[in-house]
């Protein structure tokens, strides 16, 4: 969705897992194994770190990007903060559906899929409700309501 944004805004598209990926040879899921998830927020902030104060942009952030306040700041003051909406049942879907997505997501606890994705939700609802994002539901494939 953001690919399609930024071609459409004629803008540079710039995905933070993308840049940890490229700058580390690995994928995110063998640094956190190697190296933990403490290790793989570094270089994700370091990538948000990078991007901010570029113009026209859009950047796709890994969902806990949100969640370290340094990143929030630096991104805020020069754009918009985009929250895709989508319930608990169509975001584990796609993520099944996404040949890429056991290559590229290690689990954040032990606990299932289900149970880490409503989980994950909660914790950056009151994120994206601080900083007024605008609020796009996602639920449809390739349709966006707002």
């Amino acid at each position: 969705m953001g690919r399609d944004l930024a071609a459409r805004l004629r803008y540079s598209f710039h995905d933070t897992d993308e840049i940890v990926v490229r700058e580390t040879g690995k994928t995110i899921l063998e640094l956190v194994g190697e190296e933990g998830w403490p290790l793989f927020r570094e270089k994700e902030k370091s990538a948000v770190a990078g991007l901010s104060g570029r113009d026209r942009c859009v950047v796709a952030l890994g969902g806990g990007a949100v969640l370290d306040e340094g990143n929030v700041e630096r991104l805020r003051g020069g754009g918009v903060f985009a929250w895709l909406r989508a319930d608990v049942d169509t975001i584990v879907k796609r993520m099944r559906e996404d040949r890429r997505s056991g290559d590229q997501r290690p689990p954040l606890s032990g606990k299932g899929t289900d149970e880490e994705v409503a989980a994950m939700l909660r914790s950056r609802e009151e994120v994206y409700r601080k900083v007024r994002a605008v609020r796009l539901s996602v639920l449809a494939a390739n349709k966006v309501e707002e």
